[in-house]
């Protein structure tokens, strides 16, 4: 009788592993995860496919430590990495990612910066194909998310040197009707000139530009965007002390709460044709 139940237990236990197994490499749900790292941003879409879409890398080998936490042993690949500019801050993680993980194919402005990182970030994903984007293009990343680029607002692809004002800035539309506006790095000269453009930049939630620095999200950036939620990721008693206290003011102004990673730690959304809503994750 013992044999029996003893053989039950592992059962069920095989049966719960696989489960697990099953939802980390396909979750029933589209998974947003905004990353606490120790700077910069990283950002990893899980589809429910199996999918792996990242922006950004964040500065160090910490990116790939949290990629693994949500994904199985058995799950190797980034589908699409997104780079929004060439700062050691968003591109740092890159070398140990693709070290470790297959790189399918990385989306960028473009642009080059003549720093070490950019180049170690180079030289590990050279067999990697590259695609070039600025505003005006559309382009459905996955049968449920829709990207529409935003800026730069012309090919800057032959520009040896780049800065936060040319970050790839874009939307991301799941199931036709939530939306994510990815900023990147930019400044307030760019946010005028997005603004200047015309373009239609209004979205459900919001990654807050440049950790919440006070050289961005001027009040009539923020005021076109209209976000439900703002998403800022900043680091634990970072050096730069983002996000600023003038920043945060301008989203209480519109009465737009604002979530931190520095507190919050790891922020996790998920949407479904189900729940069509940025929601909590169940756990």
């Amino acid at each position: 009788m013992k044999q029996y139940i003893l053989f039950f237990i592992v059962i069920a236990g095989v049966i719960f592993s696989l489960n697990k197994i099953s939802h980390s490499v396909f979750p029933n749900e589209y998974q947003i995860h905004f990353f606490h790292i120790t700077e910069g941003d990283a950002i990893l879409i899980k589809t429910p496919s199996g999918k792996n879409i990242l922006i950004d890398t964040g500065k160090n080998q910490i990116t790939l430590n949290k990629i693994q936490k949500y994904n199985s042993m058995f799950q190797n690949t980034i589908d699409i990495l997104f780079i929004t500019h060439g700062d050691s801050d968003h591109i740092g993680g890159t070398a140990s990612i693709a070290n470790k993980m297959n790189i399918k194919s990385i989306v960028y402005s473009g642009a080059n910066k003549p720093s070490r990182t950019f180049k170690n970030m180079e030289m590990q994903t050279k067999e990697t194909p590259k695609n070039i984007l600025f505003s005006n293009a559309t382009w459905r990343i996955d049968q449920n998310i829709l990207l529409e680029t935003i800026a730069p607002l012309s090919n800057i692809s032959y520009h040896d040197e780049h800065t936060n004002n040319d970050s790839l800035v874009f939307r991301l539309t799941f199931f036709n009707k939530k939306s994510i506006l990815f900023t990147g790095d930019i400044e307030a000269e760019t946010e005028k000139a997005i603004l200047i453009s015309g373009q239609d930049i209004s979205a459900d939630m919001l990654k807050v530009a440049h950790h919440g620095s006070k050289s961005s999200s001027i009040k009539t950036f923020i005021q076109n965007v209209s976000p439900k939620l703002a998403i800022i990721q900043a680091g634990k008693n970072n050096k730069f002390k983002h996000p600023h206290k003038e920043t945060l003011k301008i989203f209480e102004s519109f009465n737009i709460p604002t979530k931190i990673t520095a507190t919050s730690g790891d922020i996790l959304f998920c949407i479904s044709k189900k729940h069509p809503d940025f929601h909590i994750c169940p756990q």
